[in-house]
């Protein structure tokens, strides 16, 4: 009987838990949302994910923006700022990949902003952009910098971009390389041509493919080919050939 009795203790217990949070939440989140209806805007934090070298957007540029497209936000209700739009105007900057626009309690309206990642700096006649793995060009500005790779030549002549971004996107993921290399030149034939950092020569790399053997071949020529008065003595390394590297003296 005892067992009996403690056993529906707990269930009405279990009960009138499940009563008061059924009755609690929507309750509360009426007290939340006419607070947020009553809170005004008392200032803007702006975040962004610039990491190491690269700064594509600055504090300055993202707070100037939202003044110009949306003055006046400090001191409005939160309720009435459209957020939604907020963020999709901010997310339309070429340099920008995602915005988030949240408030909170104290009345601070958070604007977080992730850069894109660019691989690349493409130079095309009178002008620059940047580029990253998803294709994405955006025009390089005054203050912008990202410690990438330069490439220039025919790259609009590209039927496809696939394998330059493999190629960039190598680079980038490679220390060792990152540093070495500084420049990649498209070809008319639509290959490439790499241009060191250390030493006087170049590397006829040729089309993408074998991309991984060729530059192991070419960090086995680095580390273990070449004494280091060497690296000046040649003009030329020629990768296109598997099997080989030709390299041609001045």
């Amino acid at each position: 009987m005892a067992n009996g009795e403690m056993t529906a203790g707990k269930m009405i217990a279990k009960g009138l838990l499940w009563l008061f949070l059924i009755v609690y939440f929507p309750v509360t989140m009426l007290f939340v949302n006419a607070e947020h209806k009553e809170l005004l805007c008392t200032s803007i934090k702006t975040s962004i994910n610039n990491q190491g070298d690269n700064v594509l957007l600055t504090d300055k540029d993202l707070r100037r923006s939202i003044s110009q497209q949306f003055p006046n936000l400090e001191g409005q209700y939160m309720s009435m700022i459209n957020m939604a739009e907020l963020e999709k105007k901010l997310g339309e900057t070429p340099a920008v990949s995602k915005c988030q626009v949240y408030p909170t309690p104290g009345g601070v309206l958070h604007v977080d902003v992730r850069q894109r990642e660019p691989i690349m700096h493409v130079f095309q006649g009178d002008g620059s952009y940047y580029m990253d793995e998803d294709e994405n060009r955006f025009s390089a500005e005054r203050g912008m910098h990202a410690n990438v790779v330069v490439v220039n030549g025919y790259v609009n002549r590209l039927m496809n971009h696939g394998r330059l971004i493999e190629l960039c996107s190598f680079l980038k993921e490679h220390k060792f390389w990152k540093s070495q290399i500084e420049q990649v030149y498209v070809r008319e034939d639509q290959t490439f041509i790499l241009v060191p950092r250390v030493g006087n020569h170049i590397v006829v790399f040729g089309d993408g493919d074998n991309m991984e053997y060729k530059f192991k071949s070419l960090y086995a020529l680095y580390t273990r080919g070449w004494e280091p008065k060497e690296w000046n003595l040649y003009s030329r390394v020629d990768l296109r050939y598997k099997g080989q590297i030709i390299c041609t003296k001045r």
